[in-house]
């Protein structure tokens, strides 16, 4: 086991805590009989009150807490990729991001840590679609229109593709 500081300058740093987690501390605090002040003890202890061991708490505590959640091949650190991603979807600033987590620079947070996820390619199809086919108030999405002219192509929203359309469509029935 290795007691001491942190090996990089980085890894000394103040940040805030959700109120929900300050509050589970405090209530841990209050069972063990220890003070917010107390910096000399360790706040997580085995059994018998001594530091964990890394191999046994992740035999005894990780892999039982992994095999609950239904979670297979799940590292302790692959936690670190769950907060950037969080954060990320959250909509925290990559600036904030990578102070929170320490890294040198926002893009190892970007380029590393962070996933993505279906929610965020959801949001960034909808944000496009909304762009590109916005939606105009008291209009029906899908009008009646009649062209005249050579063809040209058009996007159909009900199959999700572009077409080429004749010069003298017949008309569409609206949603």
């Amino acid at each position: 086991m290795v007691e001491g500081g942190p090996k990089i300058r980085a890894g000394t740093r103040t940040l805030a805590m959700p109120a929900g987690l300050v509050a589970l501390l405090r209530a841990h605090l209050e069972t063990r009989g220890l003070a917010e002040d107390d910096i000399e003890t360790h706040l997580f202890t085995g059994k018998c009150g001594v530091a964990l061991h890394c191999s046994n708490w992740r035999r005894r505590v990780w892999k039982p807490a992994c095999a609950a959640a239904r979670i297979k091949d799940f590292q302790f650190r692959d936690l670190r990729h769950v907060n950037a991603t969080s954060m990320a979807l959250a909509g925290v600033d990559m600036k904030t991001a990578q102070v929170r987590l320490g890294h040198s620079s926002p893009q190892v947070t970007l380029a590393i840590y962070t996933q993505v996820t279906s929610e965020s390619d959801r949001r960034a199809a909808d944000a496009m679609g909304g762009h590109f086919f916005p939606v105009a108030k008291n209009r029906p999405k899908f009008p009646l229109r009649r062209s005249a002219g050579p063809p040209q192509t058009a996007f159909n929203p009900l199959s999700n593709r572009w077409a080429l359309r004749d010069s003298n469509p017949r008309p569409q029935p609206c949603e």
